[in-house]
C-alpha cells in the first residue's frame, strides 16, 4: 500500500505541473494514472477490511469453543482449562487446543 501511496502522490505532482504548463495531454495521463493507483488503494483496503472482518468472527468463535469446553468443568478445573487454552493460543499450539478443551489438560 505504501509503494500505492507514493506512486499516487508522485502522479499528483506530475499532474499539477502538467496542468502548469498547459499539457492537456499529459494532465489526462497523469489523471488516468491517479485514478488507477486509487482504485489499487481501495481494492487493497477492501482486502484488509475483508481479512480483519475474517479474524474477528474466528476469534469470537474460537472464544466461545473455549468458554462452553470451559463450562464443562465447575471450579477451579473450569479456571485451568480457561489458562491452558490461552497459553496454547499464545504459543501457537493449536493442535493441543482441542485436547484441552476434550481433556481438562494437556
Amino acid at each position: 500500500m505504501q509503494e500505492n501511496i507514493n506512486n499516487l502522490k508522485a502522479s499528483i505532482v506530475r499532474a499539477e505541473a502538467s496542468h502548469m504548463i498547459d499539457d492537456i495531454d499529459g494532465l489526462r495521463k497523469h489523471y488516468a494514472e491517479v485514478l488507477a493507483e486509487n482504485g489499487a488503494l481501495i481494492g487493497e483496503y477492501q482486502k484488509r477490511t475483508n481479512n480483519h472482518q475474517d479474524l474477528l468472527k474466528d476469534l469470537k468463535q474460537l472464544n466461545n469453543y473455549i468458554r462452553l469446553g470451559s463450562h464443562l468443568r465447575v471450579g477451579e478445573p473450569q479456571k485451568t482449562v480457561v489458562a491452558l487454552c490461552r497459553d496454547c493460543i499464545r504459543t501457537n499450539k493449536i493442535r493441543k487446543l482441542k485436547d484441552v478443551i476434550e481433556k481438562g489438560a494437556e
